[in-house]
This record gives C-alpha cells, structure tokens and sequence, in this order.
C-alpha cells in the first residue's frame, strides 16, 4: 500500500518460522496497530507483530499477539527477529543477544540461503510444575518457559485442540499456552492453541514446554536432542539436567514493504 501525502508509511519486514508468521518493525506501535497489521483481510496478516530496538549491545524485542496482547516471550518470533538482524548487520553467521521481557536469549545464526536461515537459541530454563485435570478430564502438567503452558499427553484428535485451548485459556487467570502431544517413534507430534492468537502451525516456546514435561516424565532424556513435530515443521530441542533449555530451528525472509497503520 502506499500512503497519501499526509500519511506516514509503516516500514516492515515479514517473516515466518514454521508457519508461525510475525511482522518486524523497528518502532513501537499502539495495541489498536498491532490487531490492524495482523489481520488477515484487511492488514498484512499475521500471528504477532515484533518490535525491536537497540538497548546496549543487545537488542530489545517486543511482541504484540494478534489480539493485540503482550506474552513474555515468542520462540518462533526470537528466531526470526534474531535472522532479521543478521541481515540488517550483513551476517551470514554469528551471535546475537536479544532481550525478551522474559529475559535475555543468547542466539546463533546460520544463513542457509538468500532469506532461510538455522537459527539456535538458549531459551532459559523450565520449570515444571503440578499435574492438574483439564477439560474432558485431561490430565495436564502446567511448564514456565518464560510464558505459561499446560501440556497434555492424553490421546486426541484433530478437533479436541479447538474444544480445549479456548476453554483452558479463558478459564486459567492471564491466559494459557495449550499443547496437545504425543509421543512417536521419531519424536513428540504436538498441536497448540496460542493464547492470544488461537491455533498456530508452531510455537516455539510450546516446544520447549513439551520437550520439559516429557523429559519430567521420563519420556525423554536429558541432554538428547528431542524433535518436536508441529503442523509446520521440526523444531529440535534440549533440555539439560537444570532443565535449560535450548531450541534449533529454521527462520524465513518472507517479504518487506510499507503500510500506512
């Protein structure tokens, strides 16, 4: 879109990691902006917007759900914000530091081609917390990565993730992250309901929660990588004796341009 005279253009970049899609932009922007850019019909279309901006050597970034609320941290956006500064520094491969409102998140960043990049992150520890009965009587284990979750590894199918995210998220005080998973021979499938957002193709920070409460209990190992298969792809994460957490995967380039917001 191009803006009149007497408008301001928003400059963006749009990326994705799995299917999980944001809009970067270096400014910060009001709660009513963020739902305008994210919509589907009538603004970009996006899961979330992330905002960065220099604080020291680090970089402060931001994130704005669809619904215009502030989770504390986005594992999929951190990769893409962490490829978005390699580019705009000219790196093909190095080490950023981005800082969350959940805290600082060391990164590592490999160009695999012109807009794909393989990004590493240290993301914090889990804190694995108490079992608790869900909706439809799910047994539930609720994981501090930063943000909440509460994973499930109770057998589902397709539709029960569209019955229980919403319902867990409304009814838990601030919102709830929800991960359904099973394990299989290769890793832990799991679907998400994002707070804020609703059903998403990936979530990174869901992976680290569900490779936590896996590695709780005992169906998984520590310090063994652990590949979590979501709707949009792999995300490989490992989970040390204190339960620190490290997550590797993709981040794409999608495209740039100007919006008035």
């Amino acid at each position: 879109m191009s803006a009149s005279t007497d408008e301001t253009a928003l400059r963006f970049e749009k990326w994705e990691a799995l299917g999980n899609d944001f809009v970067i932009i270096d400014t910060v922007i009001s709660v009513v902006q963020a739902r305008r850019l994210c919509d589907r019909r009538l603004g970009i279309g996006a899961d979330g917007v992330l905002s960065v901006s220099a604080e020291g050597s680090a970089t402060r970034m931001v994130v704005l759900n669809a619904d215009g609320s502030r989770p504390q941290m986005c594992g999929n956006g951190l990769r893409c914000v962490a490829a978005y500064l390699a580019v705009q520094r000219g790196l093909d491969q190095g080490e950023l530091l981005i800082i969350s409102d959940a805290g600082e998140r060391p990164c590592k960043v490999s160009r695999l081609a012109a807009n794909r990049f393989e990004v590493g992150a240290t993301m914090g520890n889990a804190k694995v917390g108490e079992r608790f009965a869900g909706p439809e009587g799910r047994a539930f284990v609720s994981v501090d990565v930063g943000n909440p979750h509460a994973v499930s590894f109770n057998r589902f199918d397709d539709e029960a993730l569209d019955r229980i995210g919403p319902h867990l998220e409304q009814s838990t005080p601030g919102g709830v992250n929800v991960e359904l998973a099973r394990t299989t021979p290769k890793g832990i499938e799991v679907v998400v309901w994002e707070r804020g957002v609703g059903r998403t193709q990936a979530c990174g920070t869901g992976a680290c929660a569900v490779a936590a409460a896996a590695v709780a209990a005992k169906r998984a190992e520590h310090d063994t990588a652990i590949d979590i298969q979501l709707p949009g792809g792999s995300l490989v994460i490992t989970v040390d004796s204190a339960f620190g957490l490290h997550m590797a995967g993709p981040a794409r380039h999608v495209y740039s341009g100007e919006i008035v917001a």
